[in-house]
């Protein structure tokens, strides 16, 4: 069996991705076509919908077998993904605050986890 742990860290980083996509995708829509998504958006969006869907049960199965007060901060992992993915994909800016911001994640959910 794969560790909880494990899991809520591949979870978080299949979800973070998802979300990255979902920006990706409505990124380029406008209110007025909010509901008429062209067909190559179509298939991306629901992409990221199976990928959000899957985090969400690797997250319960972690959650099945693990320990909440480990697995929950373990969570805040997807912030770092989220910063690492919006830099990639996103062209955003990473600036020392959320490297700060980052590092005091990681340290944080590695102490917890010890």
């Amino acid at each position: 069996m794969i560790s909880p742990l494990i899991l809520v860290i591949v979870a978080c980083f299949l979800g973070s991705l998802a979300l990255v996509l979902i920006k990706i995708v409505i990124k380029k829509l406008s209110f007025r076509n909010l509901l008429v998504i062209p067909t190559k958006n179509k298939l991306r969006l629901f992409v990221a919908f199976m990928l959000y869907g899957f985090s969400v049960v690797l997250y319960i199965i972690a959650l099945k077998f693990g320990k909440l007060s480990a697995i929950y901060p373990t969570a805040a992992t997807s912030y770092i993904w989220i910063t690492l993915f919006s830099h990639r994909f996103l062209r955003e800016k990473i600036n020392r605050f959320k490297i700060y911001g980052v590092s005091v994640i990681m340290i944080g959910v590695m102490l917890i986890n010890i």
